[in-house]
């Protein structure tokens, strides 16, 4: 299997740098762990690890474009729960040029890719064991749930979306609860088509979903967008984000914590600049919260991009790690462990 996924790996013109030690760990004892984050640009496509004082950054994978720019790369990446491997949605693909059909891979720390998950998959969240991922899988204009071995094999669906004439629901996997809780967090979106046949969306909420007993629990009930909900270590809290549904507030965004019950809702971005939050993740001791800040600086690709900033829950302070914004690098939190 890996001589296959490396055979495939040279066919598409992957160039994929491997470290000789482990990119996530070191010599030196860190208590604080390390921040996993995609970085992309024109040029290149990386897997990357921070400390989380914004030094010692190490490239886990690189994909470089050769001058030539396409809409492929590294997607999304989380690490399995003792943190020995990645699951990656994105790099050697079979099929080009359609979005959302993105191949889910098992790769090593050292950025190595050790065998195919499945042909066509998005946002893969682990189990709190290291059993099993769930993914999200495109069909029609709906999103369904499913889960498959960490080891590879069948998958199994988790949630059918219902769909109907002109109507239906889509799913986004952001986490799944730790301990006794089977549930897996998700965004639901309702999608439509209105009297003149244009589609549109209400605002998503996020629920907790218990694949067992098919039960829903829903934690926002508003009108904005509710997303990229992270469930804190000790599974009390959820981090998210909230964006107006307006088109012209649509890329402003707050981040917010609440209780894993949906309630003691609390603003970690009063007095900030408007700006979108863009994914992000806990702290090993559950203390701080890392997320990926978004602003247009212009209107040219170059001008755009995305930091990484630290929230500590504590005092409200945030400190920047990354400085690449106006470089047209975009730096997305992917985990941190």
């Amino acid at each position: 299997m890996n001589r296959i996924a490396f055979i495939t790996f040279l066919t598409l013109g992957f160039v994929l740098t491997a470290c000789d030690e482990d990119p996530v760990s070191s010599n030196e004892i860190d208590n604080d762990g390390r921040i996993m984050f995609i970085r992309n640009s024109r040029e290149f496509s990386q897997i990357c690890t921070i400390k989380p004082d914004g030094t010692d950054m190490r490239v886990i994978a690189n994909y470089d474009y050769n001058g030539e720019f396409r809409y492929e790369g590294y997607i999304y990446c989380r690490w399995s729960p003792d943190k020995s491997r990645i699951v990656v949605e994105g790099g050697p693909r079979n099929v080009r040029g359609f979005v959302g059909w993105n191949p889910l891979w098992m790769m090593d720390m050292n950025g190595r890719l050790l065998y195919k998950l499945i042909w066509s998959g998005s946002r893969p969240v682990w189990s709190p064991d290291g059993r099993k991922i769930a993914y999200v899988r495109n069909r029609s204009y709906v999103q369904d749930l499913y889960e498959i071995e960490a080891s590879g094999g069948n998958e199994t669906i988790l949630l059918e979306a219902e769909i109907g004439s002109g109507w239906g629901y889509s799913y986004f996997p952001y986490d799944w609860f730790s301990g006794q809780k089977s549930e897996i967090l998700l965004s639901e979106t309702f999608i439509f088509t209105d009297s003149t046949g244009k589609r549109g969306v209400r605002p998503s909420e996020l629920l907790a979903y218990d694949p067992d007993s098919k039960g829903k629990r829903y934690l926002t009930d508003d009108k904005v967008n509710n997303g990229y909900g992270r469930i804190s270590p000790d599974g009390t809290q959820i981090m998210y984000t909230s964006q107006l549904p307006e088109p012209y507030l649509y890329y402003l965004s707050d981040l917010l914590l609440m209780s894993s019950e949906g309630d003691s809702i609390r603003s970690l971005t009063d007095g900030r600049q408007p700006v979108t939050y863009f994914r992000g993740a806990w702290s090993p001791d559950g203390q701080r919260f890392v997320t990926s800040e978004i602003r247009s600086a212009g209107f040219s690709y170059e001008e755009h991009g995305a930091d990484i900033y630290v929230v500590d829950l504590a005092t409200s302070m945030w400190d920047t790690l990354t400085f690449d914004r106006g470089k047209g690098i975009t730096n997305l939190v992917m985990d941190w462990r």
